[in-house]
């Protein structure tokens, strides 16, 4: 087939003229007559009570609480990560320290009624890292505290 194969059928086919329906086919068409129009039906009435309410949204719900579901299983297996923009520095002067804020003893009893002692150490544990080529300077503080049993010594 080329090109202007259907541009010539094209035009042969405007120059013919349609043939005329068969008699029977056109006397069956009269015969049943136009067709009426359908008659218009209210898409709520105007006194709906609870149950029509929660029939008609219910048609809605399915499908947007299917997708809920899936999009929220989707992101907890699959998290988006999200990358901080990398700025470039180099840390030239580092300190980490661990300083001792409290130590102290308590004594409790268990449920069963033995007695247990408990140290207590409250630390301070603080980070510094400096850049002197940009003048930065990024601390951070966090309080830490450890809590291990001691056992009394009975005989």
């Amino acid at each position: 087939m080329n090109n202007h194969e259907p541009e010539l059928m094209e035009v042969e086919l405007r120059r013919c003229k349609p043939a005329r329906p068969p008699r029977e086919l056109m006397e069956r068409l009269l015969a049943v007559g136009p067709a009426l129009p359908a008659a218009r039906v209210q898409s709520r009435p105007p006194s709906m009570n609870l149950s029509e309410w929660w029939r008609a949204w219910r048609r809605w719900l399915a499908p947007i609480s299917a997708f809920a579901l899936v999009a929220v299983v989707s992101l907890r297996q699959f998290p988006w990560v999200v990358t901080p923009p990398v700025i470039g520095g180099n840390a030239d002067n580092v300190q980490i320290s661990h300083t001792l804020v409290s130590s102290y003893d308590a004594v409790g009893e268990l449920p069963g009624g033995a007695p247990v002692r408990f140290r207590v150490r409250e630390w301070a544990d603080s980070t510094v890292l400096r850049d002197a080529a940009r003048g930065l300077v990024v601390a951070q503080s966090k309080p830490r505290m450890e809590v291990v049993p001691v056992e009394f010594e009975t005989y």
